[in-house]
């Protein structure tokens, strides 16, 4: 979950989402999530943390629809697109997870966990 740039958040609102994201708090993590998205609306990070708590409580059509956001807001926001991947592979569309592996894989080639997940779903196709 962790990103190095918070853009504009205090490094206590990190930890906490941090520490909900470790201790699988998801519901709670999403509620304060929520919250900072009022004042930070724009914050790739926040919508990024959302996709992903949602997509973890089993809300794929919700978490589809803020990567699809995040995607809109920053194009070649690599992480957006691997969770997407993600999200897609797990509703059982491996075409379009296989796509969002190969847009991350193009905006950071150096994320490995986008090439393990692109080569398992070539083994799935």
């Amino acid at each position: 979950m962790s990103n190095n740039s918070s853009s504009g958040l205090s490094p206590q609102d990190m930890n906490e989402l941090e520490n909900l994201y470790k201790s699988s708090e998801f519901n709670t993590l999403e509620n304060k999530v929520e919250e900072l998205l009022k004042k930070h609306s724009k914050n790739v990070n926040l919508h990024n943390i959302l996709g992903v708590s949602l997509q973890v409580q089993g809300k794929l059509k919700e978490s589809l629809k803020i990567f699809e956001k995040i995607i809109k807001l920053q194009p070649n926001f690599y992480l957006a697109h691997y969770n997407m991947g993600n999200v897609l592979k797990q509703s059982l569309d491996l075409k379009g997870a296989k796509t969002c592996y190969e847009k991350c894989i193009n905006f950071s080639p150096t994320f490995i966990d986008a090439h393990i997940s692109l080569g398992l779903i070539l083994l799935d196709l």
